[in-house]
């Protein structure tokens, strides 16, 4: 018995044998064989589905490398050696003024190594430089630690700490892609009077420069009170506004066709809101798929979240000689709303979090529709999404994605007395998928992509949802 699973249904073709035998020893007249049955039909094959042709005309996401926004200044220019002959004084302490970000012994601590020694001008800078070091290291990458001019009679060395603040920002917005109104809600992200740290200025420019078709530059100035720096931000076009790319490959199935030719199609910002259009179709040889996709995200708000909703429909025929009598095709239609948040944005970390709903309309038919395998799925999805650098033999950029989906699988019966659940999918499901890719850098020109998915399913779900 061999079983072949198409549409959620099962086909069992059965071949029997039978023998007859005389009852009878003096019956001498022999009976003619019985003609054979015509063959049966092959059933369609377990890949020729909506739910695969679905998986098969979805391209696999490659790994995004996201844009940095130029925002942070260059480092700093080596210091000049002071002349090795200049005064020193015996130091028997530090003093701080201006910390406020910091303890003032957890500061102090860092200069001890000069305490009780010689010290002339580079030894006292170096001990300011200690000081600078761990603001920097802790993001705040406009913090100086200054050596100010000073009787020091008793030994006690005053260090002056000027901790950088935001002070006026401003944007200056030449592309019609996005509207003023947008760019200054992502620029009060940065509040007046704010500590300048990487994560705080990344963050507003870095959301800005991921709306699509724009480039952003920025510039830090001293401000007008000390310690203040002011912010410029330039919003520019960047690239053409309509895009596209065309393909040929063979890598559908053979059930469906395996040489297919694509299109699809970008268009940023036509209502100045940064959003962006997307229209895409695929067709297999021998018409055996068929799909036409379109969509638009744009931002939500001023803290980074994006929408997406989408629309794709599917037609398929079932191909091959072996199938013809079948007469099997189907489709499906699917809409989604996606949204997306930055809960990190940064240059070498990012995280999303996901969430967002599918309906799906499936019907499987053979015998030129006679029979139907039709459904209506709901689902819905929450997760996360990321990416990071690392410097492991000799850099790499790794990206991740883990949802837990839900959702409930509507069968419908087109004959109350038969039943189209074979396989137990109707109803309520639920399931975990996860995802990592790692882009391996070999040499300057060469890289390595390795990728694993999976998926931990917790009733059986239809071929649509399977990773």
């Amino acid at each position: 018995m061999k079983s072949h699973t198409h549409y959620g249904l099962g086909y069992v073709v059965v071949a029997l044998a039978s023998l007859s035998l005389s009852g009878s020893l003096l019956a001498q007249t022999v009976l003619p064989p019985a003609p054979s049955p015509p063959p049966a039909p092959s059933p369609p094959p377990t890949n020729a589905n909506a739910g695969r042709a679905l998986e098969s005309t979805t391209p696999q996401q490659p790994l995004e490398i996201k844009k940095d926004g130029n925002v942070l200044p260059p480092a700093d220019a080596p210091r000049a050696a002071s002349a090795a002959d200049g005064p020193t004084l015996m130091v028997k302490g530090f003093a701080l003024t201006g910390n406020t970000i910091f303890p003032s012994d957890d500061l102090l601590a860092l200069v001890r190594p000069w305490v009780g020694k010689e010290a002339g001008t580079d030894q006292l800078l170096d001990a300011a430089e200690a000081i600078k070091n761990r603001y920097k290291d802790a993001g705040f990458f406009l913090t100086q630690v200054l050596v100010p001019a000073q009787e020091v009679p008793n030994g006690i060395v005053t260090l002056r700490v000027v901790e950088a603040r935001i002070g006026d920002t401003r944007a200056e917005v030449t592309t019609q892609r996005v509207s003023p109104s947008i760019v200054d809600g992502y620029m009060h992200l940065l509040p007046k009077g704010a500590a300048v740290t990487e994560q705080n200025v990344e963050r507003p420019l870095l959301l800005l420069n991921d709306l699509p078709g724009v480039k952003v530059t920025s510039v830090l100035r001293p401000g007008a009170e000390t310690g203040e720096a002011d912010l410029l931000v330039k919003v520019v076009d960047e690239g053409n506004a309509f895009g596209g790319d065309g393909y040929v490959d063979n890598a559908g199935n053979e059930s469906t066709g395996l040489v297919r030719v694509g299109a699809d199609l970008v268009a940023n910002g036509l209502l100045g809101l940064g959003e962006s259009w997307t229209v895409g179709g695929l067709a297999s040889e021998h018409n055996g798929v068929d799909l036409v996709r379109g969509g638009v995200t744009a931002p939500v708000g001023s803290y980074g979240t994006k929408a997406t909703v989408s629309l794709t429909y599917l037609h398929y025929n079932v191909l091959g000689a072996q199938f013809v009598s079948l007469n099997a095709d189907g489709y499906a239609i699917v809409g989604s709303l996606n949204v997306q948040h930055p809960v990190i944005r940064s240059r070498n970390f990012n995280l999303f979090a996901v969430a967002g709903a599918d309906i799906k309309q499936m019907d499987d038919r053979t015998s030129g529709g006679i029979n139907h395998n039709e459904r209506d799925i709901y689902v819905g999805h929450l997760g996360t999404t990321g990416d990071f650098r690392d410097e492991y033999f000799g850099g790499s950029l790794n990206s991740f994605t883990l949802t837990l989906n839900a959702g409930d699988n509507r069968l419908k019966k087109h004959d109350p007395n038969e039943s189209n659940d074979e396989h137990k999918t109707s109803g309520a499901f639920e399931h975990l998928n996860g995802d990592y890719q790692r882009l391996q850098a070999i040499t300057d020109t060469t890289s390595m992509l390795l990728s694993m998915r999976g998926q931990l399913a917790f009733q059986n779900l239809d071929t649509s949802e399977k990773a």
